[in-house]
């Protein structure tokens, strides 16, 4: 399995319109970031994880022109209003892209892009939604959900297991870059919330 980040940003992305970088250094090239994505690969499929307003620079920057699947986390515009760059992926696959979601999320999306669940005239259907259970097999990887609180609402929490590639270690590839290691459960919570805890807790 392998996870490679294309954004990390806020949902403005940094810098911000205006120039505004915040905190952030802006004579560090690392500081400018994409709203929020990953992209999972296991046994050669290839999952994305939210679809933000970034996602054709993000794909065209990793050099990624198809997908199996997307997972989107919640309904917030910085995480699912890049629906429309879905279109090629389809037309790649020859298929609708499959959509995972809450069902709440689910029934909100068809709500919100029912044009992108139809066919349109001469327009093929671009996503299939998907309600997402308590997890999902993906290639040698299986994916786990939780709901976790996010303001207003709940996003969704994922912890992936799967092989990793050859070579590599639990903490870091023989490249020199660092890999996100084990971390315990006590030094997690640690951290968090007491709401948040008690959906990790229960995990």
């Amino acid at each position: 399995m392998r996870i490679r980040i294309l954004g990390c940003g806020t949902s403005t992305g940094v810098p911000k319109i205006g120039n505004d970088w915040g905190k952030c250094d802006p004579d560090e090239p690392r500081n400018r970031r994409m709203r929020s994505s990953i992209l999972v690969e296991s046994a050669g499929k290839v999952m994305l994880v939210d679809c933000g307003p970034d996602l054709r620079q993000q794909l065209l920057d990793a050099e990624v022109g198809r997908i199996d699947g997307l997972i989107v986390t919640h309904d917030h515009a910085d995480h699912c209003h890049g629906i429309d760059d879905l279109r090629p992926l389809s037309q790649r696959l020859r298929a609708p892209v499959p959509l995972h979601a809450r069902p709440d999320d689910v029934k909100r999306f068809q709500r919100r892009f029912e044009y992108a669940f139809v066919q349109a005239g001469f327009y093929p259907p671009v996503a299939e939604l998907v309600a997402l259970g308590s997890d999902l097999a993906w290639g040698d990887a299986r994916f786990r959900f939780v709901d976790q609180p996010h303001g207003g609402i709940t996003s969704l929490g994922m912890r992936m297991s799967g092989r990793l590639p050859t070579g590599w270690s639990d903490h870091a590839a023989r490249d020199g870059r660092s890999r996100v290691p084990p971390c315990g459960m006590s030094a997690t919570i640690s951290v968090l919330r007491p709401a948040l805890c008690r959906c990790f807790a229960a995990w």
